[in-house]
């Protein structure tokens, strides 16, 4: 994949190009300051579409809220629809609802 095709992966679903310690990310930005960062499991940006990611929101100062681990971002896009701001985050609130209740189920199960 060029690096064109990854980038319009990105910016389709809303997000900006950034940087963090020379690093760069792939930052979305919400009108009331809180922002959200797509990352891979080791706090990259993804390398492809198919990448396993964490989608991590913050708040306007920075602060750590929630994240939630999705398979790729073909999930991604599919959550987010045509959602933007506040029901985009609760699309997404949503799906770490879901996770968290399926990693409880296996986790019972497991013992």
């Amino acid at each position: 994949m060029t690096e064109t095709m990854k980038e319009t992966i990105w910016e389709e679903l809303g997000f900006v190009l950034g940087e963090e310690d020379g690093e760069p990310l792939w930052v979305q930005d919400f009108e009331d300051g809180r922002y959200a960062v797509v990352t891979d499991q080791d706090g990259n940006a993804p390398a492809t579409e198919m990448t396993p990611l964490y989608w991590t929101l913050y708040d306007a100062e920075g602060a750590f809220c929630w994240s939630v681990s999705l398979p790729n971002a073909t999930v991604l896009r599919e959550l987010v629809g045509d959602a933007t701001g506040e029901a985009l985050i609760e699309r997404l609130a949503a799906r770490r609802r879901q996770n968290v209740e399926e990693w409880e189920r296996e986790r019972e199960a497991g013992q």
